[in-house]
């Protein structure tokens, strides 16, 4: 069984269905400033470059939660490891996760 990649914890979220798919890893729960001189910044996207090397896209999946600048590094990094990446997106009606596979175009 692979693991789930949280891009940002949320308090609102309820990621407790995620782990139908893997053991649930949360990148970060800081919040991307808009100050480009940020040093929390930097450790952010540290963080995620950590996680992601760990990141395989074979067995792993990405929940895209969070700032849409750290979602979009995250799904950048994946993407250098192939061209497919397995995310799950939150289903409201039934109230559970739901993979959908991404496929760059060649």
């Amino acid at each position: 069984m692979g693991k789930v990649f949280v891009v940002q914890e949320n308090n609102r979220v309820d990621y407790c269905d995620a782990e139908r798919f893997g053991e649930v890893r949360f990148m970060t729960a800081e919040e991307f400033k808009p100050m480009s001189s940020s040093l929390r910044n930097a450790n952010i996207l540290e963080d995620v470059r950590l996680q992601m090397g760990q990141f395989n896209p074979e067995t792993d999946y990405l929940v895209l939660t969070g700032n849409p600048i750290v979602i979009g590094y995250a799904f950048h990094l994946a993407l250098l490891k192939s061209p497919a990446v397995k995310c799950l997106q939150w289903d409201r009606f039934n109230g559970s996760y739901r993979e959908v596979t991404f496929k760059a175009p060649n």
